[in-house]
């Protein structure tokens, strides 16, 4: 029996460009994803289809990697991985659409259970989507922050700065 994948939808005020590279950037990952312990790049250069690396997340107060490989990585459109864990395997997808002067993502995820684990791969998945409700705000989040423009610390705002030039 197939498991059936669950989907996510958020409008992003934002570019496509924008939120590609915020989901193709490992040094920014645990700024949106805040579980993960640790990532361990395997393959050199930036971030394509085929790239691989470990992430480690906790699982019950231990820590436990997973192997993850990029499986789409057409820029801006189309981002998916594969998560290779010790009890699941899981397919995701990021489908980047421009829309309304931003951006439509759609965050497609299904698993699969291993072994005895394969029995259990609907209640996998749901585990998954409740674990992964807020990952598309989370994911705006950190592509609005990219936004901002950095302020030196201790800055006064432009306005502020001028009327006490004059």
């Amino acid at each position: 029996m197939a498991t059936k994948p669950f989907t996510l939808e958020l409008w992003i005020d934002a570019k496509p460009d924008a939120v590609f590279d915020v989901l193709a950037d490992l040094d920014q990952a645990k700024a949106w994803h805040p579980s993960i312990v640790s990532i361990e790049k395997l393959t050199s250069g930036p971030l394509k289809e085929g790239s691989t690396w470990i992430e480690t997340r906790p699982m019950r107060g231990k820590p436990s990697p997973a192997t993850i490989k990029v499986t789409q990585f057409q820029r801006p459109n189309a981002f998916a991985i594969h998560v290779d864990h010790k009890m699941v395997d899981l397919d995701c997808t990021f489908a980047i659409t421009p829309m309304k002067g931003g951006t439509r993502v759609e965050y497609t995820a299904v698993g699969k259970g291993k072994g005895l684990a394969r029995l259990f791969s609907g209640m996998i998945n749901k585990q998954m989507e409740k674990v992964d409700g807020d990952l598309l705000p989370r994911l705006c989040h950190q592509v609005e922050a990219n936004a901002k423009p950095a302020k030196a610390p201790g800055a006064k705002p432009a306005k502020k700065a001028a009327k006490k030039a004059k």
